[in-house]
């Protein structure tokens, strides 16, 4: 979690997770992230509505 802070707290919208061949494996919010470093597992794997998960603004980050 501590890894990708710098990218999610900077970030506007969610960050996309990709595996190796690019694929959209889920998101990280940023709020999600601030909770699971707080502790607050609420959040974490949790299953988003369908305008959580196909945001047509996401940014790829490299």
């Amino acid at each position: 979690l501590t890894e990708i802070f710098d990218v999610v707290s900077d970030a506007n919208i969610p960050i996309a997770v990709v595996d190796e061949k690019q694929r959209m494996k889920g998101i990280v919010v940023r709020g999600a992230l601030i909770g699971a470093l707080a502790g607050n597992n609420e959040y974490i794997n949790a299953e988003g509505t369908n305008e959580q998960t196909q945001d047509p603004s996401a940014q790829e980050v490299k």
